[in-house]
């Protein structure tokens, strides 16, 4: 669902960079809606299972945790690719897949290459959106 409703081209706006605004603030803002709706489609089913079995209440918080880091890494990737939505969900699905796909080499220690590309788009789509132009 976060993938489907996240868009960032406003970050792209010259208008809004032009703003006081800052790309953090800017940034939360626009993950607040979509990660809204991925959160109660989330707790709907997740609220079902904690139902039917409540001491396993450990699973749907660990999956909710999962979740935030995964909307946060492909929000990470969106605001990038502000004005290619696609391109996005294609190198964010290619990161996953080749981190899951290595991990099985080199164990959970990938990870951390899921998490220096995802701070270097960080940085790169900040600088994008104080000093550079789309």
């Amino acid at each position: 669902m976060f993938m489907l409703t996240v868009r960032c081209c406003p970050l792209a706006s010259a208008a809004l960079r032009a703003s006081p605004v800052g790309f953090l603030q800017a940034w939360l803002r626009l993950m607040r809606l979509p990660s809204l709706i991925s959160a109660v489609s989330f707790a709907l089913p997740a609220s079902v299972t904690l139902a039917a079995d409540p001491s396993g209440w450990a699973a749907p918080i660990g999956g909710g945790f999962m979740l935030m880091a995964l909307n946060c890494c492909y929000g990470v990737f969106a605001a990038y690719f502000a004005n290619a939505p696609v391109a996005a969900a294609i190198g964010f699905i290619a990161t996953i897949a080749y981190a899951y796909y290595e991990s099985f080499e080199y164990g959970r220690t990938v990870v951390l290459v899921v998490v220096g590309m995802v701070a270097w788009l960080w940085g790169r789509a900040y600088r994008r959106y104080r000093y550079e132009s789309y």
